[in-house]
Parts: structure tokens; C-alpha cells; sequence
């Protein structure tokens, strides 16, 4: 993962520092509502985490993609692609870190980084590189299936 990733903390505060407004998620280490706990309005630049990223929770060790900028509570990680990650094989990757919660969770807290940073995991590829094309293709594939049942 860490050829893939980097795991930064981010910078929190708590809930009394929220602010009328809708513009971003503030998001802790919930599992509920792909783990935003509120909105809130624009509090400061120095909190703010980007957009494109995912966040992990460490309470429940879930991680969600982070399609707009966002607040974060304590106990919040962000997963940084060390890569360009095309959109269609976001959901691709979602489903890969979210593997990792049964060892993420084996281990303390303090622990996670270095064991996020040192799993290793299986991609597809093609001529030795990561296969992006197969990853969007195989997602649509999925969705489409799944729109054609319901």
C-alpha cells in the first residue's frame, strides 16, 4: 500500500467549532453516512482536507472516497493516492481498503499507519502496470448488472 498510499492525520476539532452552512461534510470515525457526522459551513483553511482522497475512521476502520473538500473529527485519517487514480476505479479501490479493516482492526491504533504502509495487496495489470482500464470497465460491468436487476 504505501507504494500506492500515503496515511496523514488530519487536523480535527471537535463539533463546537462547526459553523451554519452546508458546504462541507465534517467527518469522524463513524460508519453511519459513509462516516459525515454533520455539515457545516466554511470554518478555516489550515482544517480543510482535499478533495480526493478517502478518510478512515479508526474507531470502525472504514474507509470512504472524499469527493469534495471536508472537515475531519479526531480519530481521522486521509489516504492520499501516491498515483492518478481514474475515476472509474475509485470504487475499485474503496472496496480494496475496506478489505483491510479486519487487520487494521487486529492492531492498536498507534499501529495502523505502519501496517497500512506495509500491506500488501493484488492488482490487476497489464504489460506491468496497474490496469486502470480493466478496473473502470470491470465497475460498469458490475453497475450495469446490478441497474438490469432492479
Amino acid at each position: 500500500m504505501g507504494d500506492l498510499f500515503d496515511i496523514l492525520t488530519t487536523s480535527s476539532f471537535n463539533t463546537d467549532k462547526l459553523v451554519d452552512g452546508e458546504e462541507y461534510d465534517y467527518v469522524t470515525r463513524t460508519s453511519l453516512n459513509q462516516g459525515v457526522l454533520k455539515k457545516t459551513g466554511f470554518i478555516n483553511k489550515e482544517n480543510i482536507n482535499e478533495k480526493g482522497v478517502w478518510s478512515l475512521g479508526l474507531l470502525q476502520m472504514d474507509f470512504f472516497y472524499r469527493k469534495k473538500s471536508w472537515y475531519a473529527g479526531q480519530f481521522v485519517r486521509k489516504i492520499v493516492p501516491k498515483v492518478e487514480i481514474k475515476n472509474g476505479a475509485i470504487l475499485f479501490f474503496s472496496t480494496i481498503l475496506n478489505m483491510q479493516k479486519s487487520r487494521l482492526l487486529s492492531v492498536l491504533v498507534r499501529d495502523v499507519d505502519e501496517t497500512f504502509l506495509n500491506t500488501s495487496i493484488q492488482l490487476p495489470t497489464k504489460d506491468g502496470k496497474i490496469d486502470f482500464d480493466f478496473m473502470d470497465a470491470y465497475i460498469s460491468e458490475l453497475e450495469e448488472e446490478r441497474i438490469s436487476e432492479l
